[in-house]
């Protein structure tokens, strides 16, 4: 027993060890990329699907489409890297993804890519089972972009022109003089952080441009924080994260303000989630803000361009839409709303929309063929106690009865 007790306690340390030393291998590892051009200014076009930015990378002479992603890794696909062969496998990490869902994923070393033409080398990067999940695979994405990438150089996204303009000479770009500073310091993988206040509350949130959302924000512990501000219920919301894909029911609060940095933002919506594992600043900053990177010098800048979008303007049934088993379902309900008022709830089978079913092949054929009627009213036949039972709804302000 003496000796059976000393052998397991070996056997526990030197696992933990092995596992501390492949994390401080990894994390290394993972923020590696050099920049291999000087004096260029470089501009790319993307387009904006879903709320992200998609554009081409090349990799051994070949064309692959990524999005970027500043709260993660460099990250390829399992297709792309049984494409590449001046790739090697170097470590491991273990991981816990915005659901809080903790998978081991594999590190690896790249000897070059190009965006733009711009040369990118020995760069660290890991394989993650995200880029096969279906969203990502019907938009065509074979990986992302990380932070140990953006931070070799200046980055400036402009998506009233969906270009983007890579650059390592600073006085070319006029958002430094006009734009707004907002002082950043980054982690132990260069994820950019920074302070944010509601009101008398202080906390901090991550950049994640992977993220297609604006604000996504934790309920504090025994807070009254988000108490007074108008909000919905968002039942059955589906979060994709690195690791994981799972089902939570969330709440959407239009804020009065929050200062993020020295960014102020007036009247946002954000959602708030009880279980959340971080707060982030999403890529929707994109769809009224020009955004420049210089994680370098630990500063992004921000330039409007037009106003944010109020609650009065976001028009809703009160429900989402979603492909799965082969058949159109509901996929989250706002409550309250005109979904919630007639009884529709997540996972029932919608049969007709407007009288028209609908065949599709599998995912990606509704991803790229359906699309949500433009009329103001919908009359739904769906699948409700094993019977067909119509429900007839009209758009509405989302927060409209909340803001009365």
């Amino acid at each position: 027993m003496k000796y059976t007790l000393t052998l397991s306690c070996f056997l526990l340390v030197l696992l933990t060890s092995c596992a501390t030393y492949h994390r401080i291998k990894s994390n290394h590892l993972v923020t590696r990329a050099t920049l291999g051009a000087q004096n260029f200014y470089q501009t790319i076009d993307y387009e904006y699907l879903y709320s992200l930015p998609v554009f081409s990378v090349e990799i051994e002479n070949k064309t692959y489409r990524f999005i970027f992603d500043t709260g993660g890794y460099t990250v390829f696909s399992d297709r792309l890297m049984d494409e590449l062969s001046n790739i090697r496998e170097v470590s491991y990490i273990d991981v816990k993804d915005g659901n809080n869902q903790t998978a081991r994923i594999r590190t690896y070393l790249l000897d070059e890519l190009k965006i733009g033409g711009i040369p990118f080398r020995n760069v660290g990067c890991a394989k993650i089972g995200f880029t096969e999940a279906d969203w990502f695979t019907c938009l065509g994405v074979d990986g992302t972009i990380g932070p140990n990438i953006m931070k070799t150089c200046l980055w400036l996204f402009d998506n009233t022109t969906q270009s983007l303009v890579l650059t390592d000479q600073k006085d070319r770009l006029a958002i430094l003089q006009q734009g707004t500073r907002v002082p950043i310091k980054t982690n132990n993988i260069d994820k950019p952080l920074i302070n944010f206040s509601i009101g008398n509350y202080t906390n901090e949130l991550t950049f994640d441009t992977g993220f297609n959302g604006l604000l996504t924000l934790m309920q504090p512990r025994d807070s009254l924080l988000f108490e007074g501000y108008p909000s919905i219920e968002k039942i059955g919301h589906r979060s994709n994260a690195g690791n994981s894909i799972v089902r939570k029911n969330t709440r959407l609060v239009q804020l009065d303000t929050i200062h993020i940095g020295g960014l102020v933002l007036t009247g946002p919506i954000a959602r708030v989630e009880a279980n959340s594992s971080s707060n982030s600043l999403g890529s929707r900053i994109f769809e009224t803000h020009q955004v420049l990177f210089h994680l370098a010098a630990d500063e992004v800048y921000f330039q409007r361009f037009r106003a944010g979008t109020t609650s009065d303007e976001i028009q809703s049934f009160g429900f989402g839409y979603e492909f799965a088993a082969g058949k159109i379902i509901v996929s989250y309900v706002y409550q309250p709303s005109p979904a919630s008022r007639l009884g529709l709830v997540a996972g029932e089978e919608i049969l007709r929309i407007n009288g028209q079913a609908y065949h599709f092949e599998d995912y990606c054929d509704f991803i790229d063929h359906f699309t949500e009627p433009a009329e103001e009213e919908v009359v739904l036949e769906v699948l409700r106690n094993g019977l067909p039972t119509l429900v007839s709804l009209r758009k509405a302000p989302l927060l409209a009865e909340l803001n009365r």
